[in-house]
């Protein structure tokens, strides 16, 4: 599956200044992936919960909103063709440090709050991804009542 991967990369994403390495992208693919499992966990994607993971992803790789698009085709195709949720967050475990992975586990809440709605099913992916990421439970904790603060300073939307 990770050589698909590659290839899939090498093919339309071949000059990204951004992500000058391979690994860098898969990291960038992955981390993108686990964001849209939280907006799937419910089984209905709504548009505000696709825009924050586009802006999670401007924010926290540092890309342009056409960029975040295209990463965001690419990680749903992965997610199509059967890549499992363990297997991306394997990918970043084995790279980025706590406060990286911290990090995306406050994402990751901050996408579940999108639509007002927390549901049993978004917070069951977010502690899923956060253990796969062995990050400890304060932290999952923290980052919940983090994102859920922003969410509220946000007036709510």
């Amino acid at each position: 599956m990770l050589d698909e991967l590659r290839t899939f990369f090498e093919q339309h994403v071949p000059g990204d200044s951004l992500a000058r390495t391979r690994e860098e992208r898969e990291l960038q693919l992955a981390t993108t992936a686990l964001l849209l499992e939280v907006t799937r966990s419910d089984h209905e994607v709504r548009d505000e919960e696709r825009d924050a993971v586009g802006r999670a992803i401007q924010n926290a790789i540092g890309v342009s909103a056409r960029r975040s698009r295209q990463m965001i085709g690419l990680a749903e195709q992965q997610v199509r063709l059967g890549t499992p949720l363990h297997e991306f967050a394997r990918r970043i475990d084995t790279v980025y440090s706590l406060e990286d992975k911290k990090h995306i586990v406050e994402l990751l809440w901050q996408v579940a709050f999108t639509d007002a709605e927390l549901t049993a099913h978004e917070e069951y992916v977010v502690r899923k991804v956060a253990e796969l990421l062995h990050v400890p439970f304060q932290d999952f904790f923290a980052a919940k009542i983090a994102a859920r603060e922003r969410f509220f300073e946000r007036g709510g939307r």
